[in-house]
């Protein structure tokens, strides 16, 4: 079953193991609409030509944009048939952030039979993304999106069923790299008497590298017109922390387990920063296939917001890929492991712990006196399992998370 995830970053369109995202830019350009990356490189060159908006104000308003776009949802419409162009269409279930109004679902469900794409289902995303992992108990789901953060109320029983959401306004993506940006501008301006926002070229290419940057994709050394910056291993992420200052407050002393979904996750020291909190990766949603959803009625297709969990509850989280100290990610291989210059590292002297492949996934052993802080000698590591190396006074507490390529 190929199941299309509906956030105003990106949709992702899950398809036979693949992921395939398409972001939800759009630029106006001789009359054509540009759709996703060509979008994006043009989104500070001619920024009053593009948009990233349109699925947030889902609706029939009318609205200034393009030659023969009337409202958002003509923008909706195109996009939808521009990624059907690109890897062509078939039946989908459409997972919705609880953000979507329910006249907004019966627009995207016109929108989408004038495309392609053909509807199975409807099921909310963050019900989809923690059926196979929620444990009995209060959940929260955590989304970010292009202006504004969802979290969605869970409860898990017998079912495990969609609850109240809330929406944090301002606290999106797009606020979120203005803000990297502006803060980058005045270090150029302090240090070098240059202003990157000055101009559209040096604009886009500092845009390029924050949004490279928030993706938890390495970028290149920040270096734009000939002219570079030093930054260290805190200082943007400091930043980032800074900015979702409203979204720690909110998740204060919270009894839910809190669930970040993976564009939130993707930000760097975010992991760090809620310790608590469980990693969601974009393979969480597809999942959601192996389940037998109900059929849509004579009635129409109606949104499904709550699952029985039964059978699924006991199944295990997706298997970790990286190892989490302060907020350096270190890619877990097997082989031996150690710190240097209080930086945890692949090192064959310092050796404190080693890892290899077992049944499940990837074993933690102990090595030359350290100890660890879960019991057992071997322990196999998952998303979101927090540990302690301890040898003597020296201890170093390690995160294990799953990050995407």
């Amino acid at each position: 079953m190929d199941i299309l995830a509906i956030n105003d970053i990106a949709l992702s369109l899950h398809r036979q193991g693949q992921h395939i995202e398409h972001l939800c830019l759009v630029c106006e350009q001789d009359k054509q609409l540009l759709f996703d990356q060509q979008a994006l490189a043009k989104q500070r060159l001619v920024p009053g030509q593009c948009t990233s908006s349109y699925w947030q104000q889902l609706s029939l308003e009318p609205i200034k944009s393009a030659e023969g776009v009337r409202h958002a949802a003509d923008l909706v419409h195109q996009q939808l048939l521009a990624l059907a162009e690109k890897v062509g269409a078939s039946p989908v279930l459409v997972a919705v952030p609880a953000s979507l109004t329910q006249a907004q679902l019966s627009l995207l469900l016109g929108i989408m039979r004038e495309t392609p794409w053909q509807v199975t289902g409807l099921i909310n995303t963050a019900l989809a993304s923690l059926i196979n992992g929620a444990e009995t108990g209060p959940h929260l789901h955590i989304a970010l999106h292009s202006k504004q953060t969802v979290l969605t109320e869970l409860t898990a029983s017998d079912n495990l069923s969609q609850g109240n959401h809330q929406l944090l306004s301002g606290v999106g993506l797009d606020p979120l790299c203005e803000h990297l940006m502006k803060h980058l501008a005045r270090r150029f301006i302090q240090e070098q008497r240059f202003d990157p926002m000055h101009q559209g070229s040096t604009e886009q290419a500092l845009y390029l590298w924050v949004r490279q940057y928030c993706n938890s994709q390495p970028p290149s050394p920040l270096r734009i017109a000939d002219r570079s910056l030093t930054l260290d291993n805190t200082e943007l992420t400091g930043v980032i922390r800074q900015f979702l200052t409203p979204l720690y407050q909110l998740l204060d002393n919270s009894p839910h387990q809190i669930w970040l979904s993976h564009h939130l996750a993707r930000l760097p020291g975010v992991a760090a920063s809620l310790p608590n909190a469980r990693l969601l990766s974009s393979s969480d949603v597809p999942a959601i296939s192996e389940l037998t959803l109900p059929q849509a009625t004579s009635g129409g297709i109606s949104l499904i917001d709550s699952l029985p969990r039964t059978k699924y509850s006991r199944r295990p989280l997706p298997r970790a890929t990286h190892l989490l100290y302060e907020d350096h990610a270190v890619a877990l291989q097997e082989g031996h492991y150690g710190w240097l210059n209080n930086q945890l590292m692949h090192s064959a002297t310092d050796m404190a712990f080693s890892i290899h492949q077992g049944s499940d996934g990837f074993v933690l052993s102990p090595c030359d006196n350290w100890q660890s802080s879960l019991a057992g000698h071997d322990t196999t590591l998952s998303p979101g399992t927090e540990l302690r190396l301890s040898r003597g006074n020296t201890v170093h507490p390690i995160r294990c998370i799953r990050v995407m390529p």
